[in-house]
């Protein structure tokens, strides 16, 4: 979806990308169009700008989210803790980003069979939204999901196994 608005292909003042970004917008075409053509050059640039910014950031979101979802089920207990220490790690700049998400993807799809699924290459995907934002949002995110969000769920199981 990203790259086909910010492909070659794409032009501020065709038809279909009038249609496209109108229909993004949840705005009837004319009335998109009648604003559109406004704009100039420079200020469609931005907003195309902002639109794939504000995608790939609800993208990357929806694929933490999942991430901690996932993480929830008790298969994965014991590899909660790795994710974290690999985010922590990735956030203190002792790896990078894939590093990161190749760590956790090896916690999900452990072996060359597992990663033949679709949910891995729906992984690989999302983590191509990483290069849409800016890094300082991505490292939030990080934060908030994968330190704090999992992190919480550990000591909530930490405590149920002391309490036992």
């Amino acid at each position: 979806m990203l790259e086909d608005i910010e492909g070659d292909d794409y032009t501020l003042n065709d038809e279909d990308s009038i249609d496209h970004l109108s229909r993004l917008s949840d705005m009837d075409y004319d009335t998109f169009k009648e604003m559109w053509d406004r704009l100039t050059n420079e200020q469609k640039n931005e907003v195309l700008d902002s639109v794939i910014h504000e995608m790939a950031l609800y993208g990357i979101e929806w694929l933490f989210k999942d991430i901690v979802y996932d993480l929830h089920n008790e298969k994965y207990n014991k590899d909660a803790g790795k994710v974290i220490e690999a985010a922590k790690d990735y956030l203190n700049k002792r790896i990078s980003f894939d590093d990161l998400m190749d760590r956790i993807a090896d916690v999900f799809w452990p072996n060359e069979e597992d990663k033949k699924s679709t949910a891995y290459e729906d992984f690989l995907r999302g983590t191509g939204l990483a290069d849409y934002i800016d890094k300082d949002e991505l490292n939030e995110i990080i934060k908030e999901y994968l330190v704090e969000k999992v992190g919480h769920r550990l000591a909530l199981l930490s405590e149920d196994v002391k309490q036992k």
